[in-house]
């Protein structure tokens, strides 16, 4: 085995590319959410704890589905399943990226974008990740995760995930933010639904993805129009929230 073979396994195992967007969309969130002149340094600290959190859930996703990459001639050759890295390796390699990560955001940056990095990564894991092979749902659920990296990045810049009605990230926002003025000319008080705003963002997402799943693979789409029974569970959860959150919208 080539000396370099190993640190490239390790490189391969957070999957750079997915943990790149993440980073960008992240720093696009916190310029969003900036006022004033630009904090370089806070930028660069939820980036950073960003990068680390989004490496080691990548990571953990593999070390997951480790057998079912070990069958599919797409993933075969990754760090498991050929058998560079040891799944032990793999799993305290993920979850020395994932801790450090998350207590890098709640110490350094704030709690509230800790806890966005942490239910992003329980929800990709959690939910996304066994899913997967299970129902094509599994697209608006994996959309959620895929939505929150802009929420923590404004959330480092505003330590909160409110997005006012009007602002250059409107598209992170419910729509639904009450504005209400107590006199006239006086400064507008803005009271927004931190979670619509969120579930705004996972259709957003999700609905390319779906778009792009029926184009790739139609032999699916009946089985989305017509869900089989085990499925009826993951259309209500996918379909309550884009509802509600459509409503919100309006």
């Amino acid at each position: 085995m080539p000396a370099w073979a190993r640190p490239a396994a390790f490189w391969a195992l957070a999957k750079p590319d997915v943990t790149l967007l993440v980073v960008l969309t992240t720093g696009l969130g916190f310029c969003a959410g900036s006022r004033g002149p630009l904090d370089y340094f806070a930028l660069l600290r939820v980036v950073s704890a960003t990068l680390l959190l989004s490496a080691g859930t990548a990571a953990m996703n593999q070390y997951f589905e480790r057998h079912v990459d070990a069958q599919m001639r797409r993933t075969m050759a990754r760090p498991l399943p050929s058998a560079v890295l040891t799944p032990r390796e793999a799993l305290v390699f993920a979850v020395s990226l994932a801790v450090c990560g998350e207590a890098w955001l709640f110490f350094f940056v704030n709690p509230l974008a800790a806890l966005l990095g942490a239910c992003s990564c329980i929800t990709y894991l959690a939910l996304y990740t066994p899913l997967k092979s299970r129902t094509p749902w599994c697209t608006f659920v994996g959309a959620f995760p895929g939505a929150v990296p802009p929420l923590i990045g404004w959330a480092a810049a505003r330590n909160s995930s409110a997005v006012p009605r009007g602002s250059s990230s409107r598209f992170f926002s419910s729509g639904n933010s009450r504005i209400s003025s107590r006199l006239p000319g006086s400064t507008a008080r803005i009271t927004p639904a931190p979670a619509s705003a969120c579930f705004r963002s996972w259709i957003l997402l999700g609905a390319p993805r779906f778009a792009t799943l029926w184009a790739t693979r139609p032999s699916w789409f009946p089985s989305v129009c017509f869900p089989r029974s085990r499925d009826w569970p993951v259309c209500v959860i996918c379909l309550g929230p884009c509802c509600w959150a459509w409503r919100s919208c309006k």
